[in-house]
């Protein structure tokens, strides 16, 4: 693995050539362990010093000055509620950049919400620079993650244009006003490394008067310090590894399950009046085999009833037919109304399609015989109500229950 420490300076600036870059492998072996990490002027001499490696996978680690870093109390509760979209809208009012146009990352420990975002138009220019050269990049993390740490200490890099305070694991601020990020940020010690100047020196004593800050300066090399032993590319700041944030805005989310429910409310619908119409379909049928045996009680088997029915009236002549008619529109308005025919009577007309179907109705009142009448005249069939008695109903005890109505509703074409 080759892991590559960009330069504070941004590639396309002028000087580009006397960027210094540092560079090291995780093969202690193949450099001298005194020097750690290695430097080199330019990306020319970058790519040279590094060809000899025959590494193929970079971990690139990009100045910390260049992500918009935020924390925040949050449980995780509380996150799971505002969602990974909302977690982008926490930046809106410390952010020039447009929060659509920005490459989110976080993470939840202890109760603290650590955001960190970087313009998505950056992380692309820095992914194809990168992809010129012949490395296959792994990871794309900020530089804080290399400095060293220590238990209940922050650390502060002091390295020229690259000044650092990282503040735990997770949490970094760019110290280029040292002065305002020590007023800024709360912390009770510091370790420092590198070189320290009168005014920043003037400014942690200032602090340590002020709050009473401790401050030491490590007498250890920039060069040799920084350890990548415990640096992965699974690390929730990598930006090289897609993010799982969906592209989709929350007005089409929003429309797309209103869709999806109407899809579905219409599909249980389609399949409740298919079921429904199965079933008037079944009733039907049970009808008009139950009069096709009233009229031929030697035939015990109905295999095909239009077949059937065709056979016995074959050399008849001409016949009235209407009583299969009368019966096929009838059930429908039977098996609805849930009221069963007790008796079923064709008498047949002296002319064709004459003839009059009566049917014996036991209903739990007159209005309900009444209704069923009028949803067989719906069918387009003259239905007419007939006599008409009430009959007392009895219980299981033998008490005398509710009346029924037993009628005759007499159907024409």
């Amino acid at each position: 693995m080759l892991y590559l420490w960009m330069p504070e300076r941004s590639p396309a600036d002028q000087a580009v050539a006397q960027e210094r870059f540092r560079w090291r492998t995780s093969h202690e072996s193949s450099l001298s362990h005194s020097e750690g990490w290695q430097t080199a002027l330019g990306w020319d001499a970058l790519l040279a010093a590094t060809v000899v490696t025959g590494e193929r996978e970079v971990m690139v680690f990009f100045p910390t000055s260049s992500v918009q870093m935020l924390r925040q109390s949050m449980s995780k509760a509380q996150l799971r509620q505002l969602g990974t979209t909302g977690v982008r809208y926490l930046l809106e009012e410390y952010s020039l950049t447009p929060i659509d146009q920005l490459d989110v990352r976080y993470q939840h420990h202890a109760g603290e919400l650590t955001v960190l975002a970087k313009p998505q138009h950056d992380v692309a220019t820095l992914l194809s620079v990168l992809g010129l050269a012949p490395w296959s990049i792994v990871a794309l993390l900020p530089d804080f993650l290399l400095l060293p740490q220590t238990a209940g200490s922050a650390t502060l890099l002091l390295d020229g244009v690259n000044r650092i305070l990282r503040v735990d694991d997770g949490y970094a601020v760019s110290a280029d006003h040292l002065d305002v990020t020590l007023a800024r940020v709360k912390v009770q010690r510091i370790e420092v490394i590198g070189e320290l100047n009168a005014l920043d020196r003037a400014s942690l004593d200032a602090e340590k008067s002020r709050s009473g800050l401790e401050w030491e300066q490590l007498e250890l090399p920039v060069a040799s310090v920084f350890s990548v032993e415990r640096i992965t590319a699974k690390h929730p700041y990598n930006l090289a590894l897609q993010s799982t944030e969906s592209s989709i805005s929350p007005y089409w989310r929003v429309v797309a399950a209103v869709l999806v429910a109407a899809i579905a409310v219409q599909m249980v619908y389609d399949g409740v009046r298919i079921w429904r119409y199965h079933s008037v379909a079944v009733a039907t049928k049970a009808m008009a085999e139950q009069q096709y045996r009233q009229w031929f009680p030697e035939e015990r088997r109905i295999v095909d009833l239009k077949r059937q029915m065709q056979g016995h009236l074959q050399g008849l002549g001409e016949v009235d037919m209407s009583a299969l008619s009368l019966i096929s529109r009838v059930g429908p308005a039977l098996s609805q109304a849930n009221l069963p025919a007790q008796k079923i009577h064709y008498v047949a007309g002296t002319t064709p399609n004459s003839g009059q179907l009566e049917l014996q109705i036991n209903a739990p009142s007159l209005s309900a015989l009444e209704s069923l009448r009028t949803q067989i005249a719906v069918q387009g069939l003259t239905a007419e109500l007939g006599a008409v008695n009430t009959t007392p109903m009895k219980s299981a005890s033998g008490s005398a229950g509710p009346n029924q109505v037993s009628g005759t509703i007499r159907v024409k074409l």
